[in-house]
């Protein structure tokens, strides 16, 4: 018999900053055994939020990446800015 516990969601309503793609993604994380899995309601080039909850370096597989709606991510490489995330500031340049 396999004995597994099943994946825990770690953050509801997580923003998530994607380098890779250098996109700025809205949904909600999971974690088990090194995983990342997101659960992603949007992904846009402009950020929406103030907070930040999870830097995305690489990830291996993007799931309805660019299709309308809800997409999956799976991730190895990401950092966790913890459960409250970091404060982002609107940076305005002036030409």
């Amino acid at each position: 018999m396999h004995n597994s516990s099943p994946m825990q969601c770690v953050k509801n309503s997580c923003n998530v900053w994607i380098m890779q793609r250098n996109e700025w993604a809205h949904g909600d994380a999971f974690e088990a055994s090194g995983v990342l899995l997101l659960r992603l309601n949007t992904a846009t080039r402009e950020r929406t939020f103030n907070q930040l909850h999870y830097t995305i370096h690489d990830y291996s597989i993007w799931l309805d990446q660019d299709r309308p709606g809800p997409s999956m991510m799976i991730s190895h490489s990401w950092d966790d800015h913890g459960y409250d995330g970091i404060p982002l500031t609107l940076q305005v340049t002036k030409d």
